[in-house]
């Protein structure tokens, strides 16, 4: 059995790591990319479960949306399904799902990296590196969302 599969059996993140204060989750983009809505609705109630299973209501949830997807067309042959909406639909469905699952139970943070970019003047939003079919955002922006992660965590 390959390692990260044992991380995957109930208890598997504490026996190796041990008990954590804080998890974060980032999805949305690839998925949103490459994957079906059904697919991932499913795979996504796996892993509410596998995080039941493996964080106890001690750990802290911070679930990091996708990017913010603007102004940009895959001319790739990868056949990703990007666009604004259905990133917006995807950062939604998990969020719900996070929220109905864990709010009740334990501490859970959104870091709403999405929100970030799409409050940005059109214009920046556009000057990003615009070439990149892959959605990546400037790195100016990655500081700012960490610090934002870092604030979050400091004054916790």
């Amino acid at each position: 059995m390959p390692w990260w599969q044992q991380l995957a059996e109930p208890g598997g993140v504490a026996r190796t790591y041990g008990r954590a204060q804080v998890a974060v989750f980032s999805l949305t983009n690839w998925d949103a990319a490459f994957t079906t809505r059904a697919y991932f609705a499913l795979q996504i109630q796996r892993l509410l479960d596998l995080i039941d299973s493996n964080y106890g209501p001690e750990t802290e949830i911070i679930l990091r949306t996708g990017q913010y997807f603007c102004c940009r067309v895959d001319p790739s042959p990868s056949a990703r399904q990007y666009s604004r909406m259905r990133n917006k639909m995807f950062d939604k469905y998990i969020v719900d799902q996070f929220k109905a699952r864990f709010s009740a139970t334990r501490r859970l943070s959104i870091w709403d990296v999405a929100s970030l970019g799409e409050h940005r003047p059109i214009e920046a939003r556009k000057a990003d590196p615009a070439a990149c079919p892959s959605n990546h955002v400037c790195s100016e922006l990655i500081d700012i969302e960490n610090q934002v992660l870092f604030n979050h965590l400091c004054n916790y």
